[in-house]
């Protein structure tokens, strides 16, 4: 009787160990889904910040807009359901957390073919971030749940805080300057003016020791 009452117990709980590896149809046993997800959809109610949806709306569209999908897959659409927003517990009772229903319907028969449930906390409470890393959160699980990629981010390059006095400038390049040299008129050429043999000469002839020229004009009439 002990033998057979541990042989029943084996095969019972063999029969649960492969019931609890079979995945219910229509719920989400947390693997990712493939899919071809077409679109996606928010809702929320009147009492969640428009910034924390229009967040999570732009990151799951970028992730919709950069995913392949595998050929043969099933057209999807998502309705991304915020159900609401409350605080986490213990260490994280001043953290965001958001309770979040996903369901992709099928784009063929438009009946539910997958349903995701989460609960999403706030990495942080710091207010200079504000509501962008929940939803970065939240998408973030989205983006595994449902096999869709992550976009890549654009980067910013910001100025250097620094110094940069010991920085290596770079080499500047050698300039050539040109000078462009204007002709000039050539001058006009002169005929040479007749001269004389007494131009430019100057001086005194004394044409004799009794003879003076300035005192005794006389004297230079030849005698005879």
């Amino acid at each position: 009787m002990p033998g057979r009452s541990v042989y029943w117990i084996v095969i019972a709980c063999a029969v649960f160990s492969l019931t609890a590896c079979v995945a219910f149809p229509g719920t989400w046993n947390g693997r990712p889904l493939v899919y071809n997800v077409r679109t996606a959809t928010i809702l929320a109610n009147g009492d969640v910040h428009l910034d924390l949806l229009t967040s999570l709306d732009r990151r799951i569209a970028s992730a919709i807009a950069t995913t392949r999908p595998p050929p043969g897959a099933e057209r999807v659409v998502l309705l991304i359901k915020l159900d609401r927003l409350t605080k986490g517990f213990n260490a994280r009772r001043n953290l965001d957390r958001a309770h979040v229903t996903v369901t992709a319907s099928s784009v063929e028969t438009g009946e539910p073919v997958a349903e995701a449930k989460l609960v999403v906390d706030a990495s942080t409470d710091d207010p200079r971030y504000g509501r962008e890393q929940l939803a970065e959160q939240i998408a973030a699980r989205i983006r595994y749940a449902f096999s869709l990629t992550t976009p890549r981010l654009r980067v910013v390059r910001h100025p250097p805080k620094i110094s940069t006095i010991l920085a290596t400038e770079a080499p500047v390049a050698a300039r050539t300057s040109v000078t462009t040299v204007q002709p000039q008129a050539a001058k006009p050429v002169r005929a040479p003016r007749s001269a004389t043999v007494d131009d430019g000469a100057s001086g005194a002839v004394r044409l004799g020791a009794d003879c003076d020229a300035v005192g005794n004009a006389d004297c230079l009439v030849p005698q005879h």
